[in-house]
């Protein structure tokens, strides 16, 4: 089971293909048919599925230095560290290529981000809050389920 992460705007945003070169760690695509669960609960005349590195929203999450230190001296062996290591520098682009992508959209209005949980019976959100583009990013970063970020441009 994945996080999903959708966009909503009340304009046409946009697209970068998952396999874009220039775009590694993130893409957007425009949802065809989007659900009428994903319709009521952005609110939105266009939806986009959002995609890290992994395909999915769990490449948006990620533990900080200190954590990924302490995990490093405990257990592995120095092949998994260093894959570990890769592993977080991946989310953490895909996390700034999702900041700069919101930062860049945000300056014609606000959009909405909802985080959500892979699979049947997609709870309405439980969260609903305000954020700047800056809020995704930082040493460690993570995202909740069931949240609803609207998403407006630095003041």
């Amino acid at each position: 089971m994945c996080y999903l992460l959708y966009l909503g705007a009340d304009r046409e945003l946009p697209t970068i293909e998952q396999d874009d070169p220039n775009s590694p760690a993130f893409f957007v695509i425009a949802e065809s048919s989007p659900s009428t669960q994903l319709r009521k609960h952005l609110q939105s005349t266009y939806i986009y599925y959002i995609g890290s590195y992994e395909g999915c929203g769990c490449g948006f999450c990620y533990e900080s230095s200190t954590e990924l230190d302490a995990l490093l001296i405990s257990m592995m062996p120095d092949k998994m560290k260093q894959e570990e290591r890769e592993d977080r520098q991946a989310c953490i682009s895909s996390v700034d290529s999702l900041r700069n992508y919101l930062t860049s959209v945000t300056q014609y209005g606000p959009v909405k981000l909802l985080v959500t949980w892979c699979g049947p019976g997609r709870q309405p959100p439980h969260h609903v809050t305000t954020v700047t583009p800056d809020h995704f990013g930082g040493d460690q970063f993570s995202l909740e389920e069931d949240t609803l970020f609207e998403v407006i441009h630095h003041t």
